[in-house]
């Protein structure tokens, strides 16, 4: 999958699901809460914010769940991608992906197109902190 693209994990757990049923997603130490919209399945969301292999466990008290592992390829789409409009979601967005405009974070992650928006980061700020100067008085 893309980074920073977001991965719903449906898993099934049957309709009938003893008392208090939890599941945690176990990821780059994070423990991510499942939640169960009625459909019989558990279901996890995951957001990769780098290009790399991540791999998890789930931990639960539903014996079906508990202890299941996998893997989840994440890469970075080619700059080319922002140019071809989606046919399925005319309206879509996306950031400039092309590496001039990407900025890199603690040499953990690119955040692709962080340019076209940081030139204009200090001014959004202080707009924002005197808003919130404002609801203080």
């Amino acid at each position: 999958m893309e980074e920073f693209g977001i991965l719903e994990l449906a898993l099934p757990i049957g309709k009938e699901i003893p008392g208090r049923a939890e599941a945690f997603f176990n990821v780059d130490n994070q423990s991510l809460p499942g939640f169960m919209p009625g459909d019989g399945t558990m279901r996890f969301r995951f957001s990769p914010k780098s290009a790399r292999v991540f791999t998890f466990t789930i931990s639960s008290n539903l014996d079906g769940l508990d202890g299941m592992s996998g893997a989840i390829t994440a890469y970075t789409p080619g700059a080319d991608i922002a140019q071809k409009p989606s046919a399925i979601f005319p309206n879509w967005w996306t950031d400039d992906l092309s590496r001039v405009v990407a900025e890199e974070h603690l040499g953990v992650h690119v955040v692709t197109g962080a340019k076209t928006v940081s030139q204009w980061r200090e001014d959004y700020l202080r707009d924002f902190s005197a808003r919130m100067d404002r609801c203080l008085g």
